[in-house]
């Protein structure tokens, strides 16, 4: 596959998930969860995956630390309560990732073309490498 194809193929899927999350997905999780007694997908190895170039995600806590030890660069959507606080601290501090406030289709393809193309998506991957590290090797 060459590269348009894949970004394609990527927003295709950004844009079809924030259009499903705004309609149905928290009540569906709420009652996956609860039926299956699980706690959900397995975003750890999911994450964990060579193939994974970004992590779109709300920023909550759990989200962000596993995304840094698996060295995933972060596309930020905060919602509520702590990712907010996430966004606000991390994203200027250590830059180990983008955010966006505006859904719109343009904006959501602007960010992840930075994210995996230019030179500040890589320094964003650099630097959450960098902070993967210290967390294993910190004294």
């Amino acid at each position: 596959m060459n590269e348009q194809v894949v970004m394609h193929k990527l927003l295709e899927q950004i844009v079809l998930h924030t259009l499903l999350e705004q309609v149905v997905v928290h009540k569906l999780l709420e009652q996956v969860v609860v039926r299956s007694k699980s706690s959900g997908s397995p975003q750890k190895q999911v994450l964990a995956h060579p193939a994974v170039a970004g992590f779109f995600t709300h920023y909550g806590w759990n989200s962000t630390l596993e995304s840094i030890l698996d060295e995933v660069p972060l596309i930020c959507r905060p919602f509520l309560a702590d990712q907010l606080v996430n966004v606000r601290s991390l994203i200027p501090i250590y830059k180990i990732g983008f955010e966006w406030e505006v859904m719109e289709k343009m904006v959501i393809e602007k960010t992840v073309r930075k994210l995996m193309l230019s030179e500040e998506g890589k320094d964003v991957k650099k630097r959450v490498a960098d902070m993967q590290h210290s967390f294993w090797y910190a004294d």
